[in-house]
């Protein structure tokens, strides 16, 4: 049972605040940044699902808007097209989000990886979002948002389960941007 929890400090390191929320499974804090009024908490959650032959796990992308003094505003999850995972955020125009990370095919553990860029809104409700059919087996690890609608991407894609894995670096867009 992992839990995220978060701490704000002074610059000489006494705390000013702390958050801690998880449930009965696996949650694991991404990253965080700030935003006008507070902070965004990307994070990847696990919840139990009881197959009829087997338990399996099922991740999903959790997203934790917090004010400034660290009390929780909203939460969301996203669930992609299977599992899901974010594994970096940034923030883009018009106080937009982008996400990255990957979502398979189904909950089944053998099913096809596919990098996922989100775009969102401030309050976490998806704008856009685009798979990577071309690559299979592929994974998003950074994004940086360069204006006009454009983002360069950084990520991974694999062949098989033996780590015989390819990095790269690509620039998508551009792509809407919501006011």
């Amino acid at each position: 049972n992992d839990d995220i929890y978060i701490l704000k400090i002074d610059r000489n390191g006494k705390l000013i605040w702390e958050y801690k929320t998880g449930g009965k499974y696996q949650d694991v804090g991404n990253k965080t940044i700030p935003t006008n009024d507070g902070f965004l908490v990307l994070a990847t959650t696990s919840q139990l699902k009881n197959n009829k032959l087997s338990f399996k796990v099922a991740k999903g992308v959790l997203l934790i808007k917090l004010s400034s003094y660290g009390r929780e505003l909203w939460r969301k999850t996203f669930e992609g097209e299977g599992n899901a995972e974010a594994l970096d955020i940034v923030k883009v125009e018009n106080n937009n989000y982008a996400f990255i990370g990957n979502t398979t095919s189904d909950s089944n553990s053998n099913s096809t990886q596919k990098l996922w860029l989100v775009n969102i809104d401030e309050f976490g409700n998806i704008n856009w979002q685009k798979t990577d059919r071309a690559e299979s087996n592929s994974s998003g690890t950074g994004v940086l948002y360069t204006g006009n609608g454009e983002y360069v991407i950084s990520g991974y894609n694999f062949k098989d389960f033996n780590l015989h894995t390819n990095a790269w670096i690509k620039k998508l867009g551009p792509y809407p941007s919501y006011k």
